[in-house]
């Protein structure tokens, strides 16, 4: 199990308000040009966001707070997030999409040089540095105009910490434990590396409460046993490794928040060319 250092409070505030305003608005506002839509036709799909699972804990205090990451490559967890991507964007009936062959391990080094502080990627100098050059040479050995990757986004709407991202599970002190999934889908110019849409995946299964409709979750979360919640990953046996994987498994394969990013992902801004 890798612990992740936490900064000092106000540096970790500064860096959790910078990312999260900027990509907030950056993942909730663009949509494809119309015109440029049109210059895409071939599409390959990746996943980066489930190589590791993260596990945070929330104490009574701020120095009570952990958060821990173990790598859980062998789950495939992005195999099944990949392969979601791709039916429901094949579903649009638009692109020809495939999954691309790439050099997996070391695509999984660069991207896991990003931080918190480098979301959202477009405006990010490690993103250009070091995984857009990789993008690059996989649609041009692919022949793809484009490439969707889905990674890991930070401060998941829940709790209170902001720690929250990626693929993980949350606890709270005298409270309940959850599966979370806080990642991000990203559009990638297939020529420049550069993200064109980044849509963050939003829960829109409806919530009934007295009658009533209540307010969707924007980061799909699930109520799981906090026995098994608790148990810190390098300490998991095997079957409980096993039991872990089918929870999230079973969480992961709703695909409302995947069909849904995609959809709104290729929502087009302006006419299309006549």
């Amino acid at each position: 199990m890798k612990p992740i250092t936490l900064p000092c409070r106000a540096c970790l505030l500064v860096v959790l308000a910078c990312a999260l305003l900027s990509g907030c608005v950056h993942l909730s506002l663009n949509e494809i040009d119309a015109k440029r839509a049109e210059a895409i036709r071939r599409i390959g799909v990746i996943s980066a966001a489930a190589d590791q699972l993260f596990q945070v804990h929330e104490g009574a205090t701020f120095l009570n707070h952990r958060i821990y990451s173990q790598s859980i490559e062998a789950w495939k967890l992005d195999d099944v997030l990949a392969e979601q991507v791709t039916q429901a964007t094949r579903a649009l009936g638009r692109y020809e999409v495939i999954k691309p062959a790439y050099e997996r391990e070391r695509l999984l080094v660069e991207v896991n040089k990003l931080t918190l502080a480098d979301i959202p990627y477009v405006y990010s100098s490690k993103w250009r540095e070091f995984v857009a050059p990789h993008l690059r040479e996989i649609a041009a050995r692919e022949n793809l105009d484009a490439v969707e990757i889905l990674l890991r986004a930070p401060g998941c709407a829940i709790g209170t910490t902001g720690l929250t991202q990626g693929i993980g599970i949350y606890t709270a002190s005298g409270g309940a434990a959850k599966a979370y999934n806080c990642t991000a889908l990203f559009l990638i110019d297939g020529k420049s590396g550069e993200v064109i849409v980044a849509r963050r995946p939003i829960d829109m299964r409806p919530k009934y409460k007295a009658g009533q409709t209540a307010l969707i979750s924007l980061h799909p979360s699930r109520d799981m046993s906090r026995d098994l919640a608790l148990i810190p990953l390098a300490q998991l046996t095997r079957a409980q490794q096993d039991d872990l994987r089918a929870v999230l498994l079973d969480f992961l394969a709703d695909t409302h928040s995947i069909d849904e990013a995609v959809r709104e992902m290729f929502k087009l801004r302006g006419k299309p060319s006549t």
